[in-house]
């Protein structure tokens, strides 16, 4: 029994000299940071509360972009615009940029992607007993416009197939 009390005590007083009444943290304060983007009017734009994950993924990034630091880039040629393509393993974006950096126009299109909420209780609504085999999402945007954004999708019953376009309204 006195082995057990003093193997407590001990493993008590280990504790008390583990914590450290020294607070060695050194606060450091940052200034106020604002970020912001040249083409927030894109993102605007080009996404909702709707907008798939991989698509508003993608779409930040093409947002972001310093188009000043790619290899291609020549400030000298002014009025030129810079097409640069970026991709993920659902689709991609081609976005073109005008030398200032802003995005003139993006062309997107993604295949197969998880489809929003409210367009797969559309499809189910009025088309039961169909399964979805595939789908396409594109979305083009020119200047301050959002042209279109629509999903393109192909649904199969037994061996009848049918295409379905749904146009997401700006």
């Amino acid at each position: 029994m006195k082995t057990l009390i003093s193997i407590f005590i001990v493993g008590i007083s280990f504790l008390c000299y583990s914590q450290d009444p020294i607070n060695k943290t050194n606060l450091v304060e940052l200034d106020d940071v604002t970020i912001f983007t040249i083409n927030a009017n894109y993102l605007a734009s080009v996404q909702d509360q709707y907008t798939p994950s991989e698509v508003a993924l993608l779409q930040d990034k093409v947002a972001h972009y310093n188009i000043s630091k790619s290899k291609e880039f020549d400030s000298n040629l002014k009025g030129e615009t810079f097409e640069v393509i970026f991709k993920n393993s659902k689709g991609s974006i081609n976005a073109f940029y005008n030398s200032s950096g802003k995005i003139g126009s993006a062309y997107e299109r993604f295949n197969n992607i998880m489809l929003p909420r409210v367009v797969q209780e559309q499809l189910t609504e009025f088309n039961r007993d169909w399964s979805v085999v595939g789908n396409l999402y594109a979305c083009r945007y020119d200047g301050e416009d959002l042209i279109n954004r629509s999903y393109k999708i192909l649904l199969e019953k037994g061996d009848d197939k049918k295409k379905i376009v749904i146009h997401v309204p700006n």
